[in-house]
């Protein structure tokens, strides 16, 4: 598996979900609920929450792709694959040039 490709993927894949989302949280499932606490969240557990909502879009997406990369291997090895490639032909370029004789300068 070529983990560089995978990794351009989920790296592209969350750049089109921030774009599409705009700004908004609108998303398909709503965000988790941080763990009921006598007060209220401070920015510390509401920057952890929405990091781990992110985090699990981020590998559901990574274990679709992967999904879909073992889909397109299984149809690639069922494929006939013949290579288009020829073996180098050599020709040379060197070929003797007719010259008149030197005549001697005295």
């Amino acid at each position: 598996m070529d983990f560089e490709k995978l990794l351009v993927f989920g790296a592209l894949w969350f750049v089109f979900n921030l774009v599409r989302r705009g700004g908004t949280q609108a998303s398909r499932r709503p965000p988790a609920q941080p763990l009921p606490t006598p007060s209220s969240p401070d920015a510390t557990q509401r920057e952890g929450s929405r990091l781990e909502v992110l985090l699990r879009d981020l590998n559901r997406g990574l274990e679709e792709a992967v999904r879909a990369k073992t889909k397109h291997d299984v149809v690639e090895e069922v494929e006939n694959t013949e290579s288009l490639e020829v073996e180098p032909e050599t020709v040379t370029l060197e070929r003797d040039v007719p010259r008149a004789e030197r005549k001697p300068v005295y």
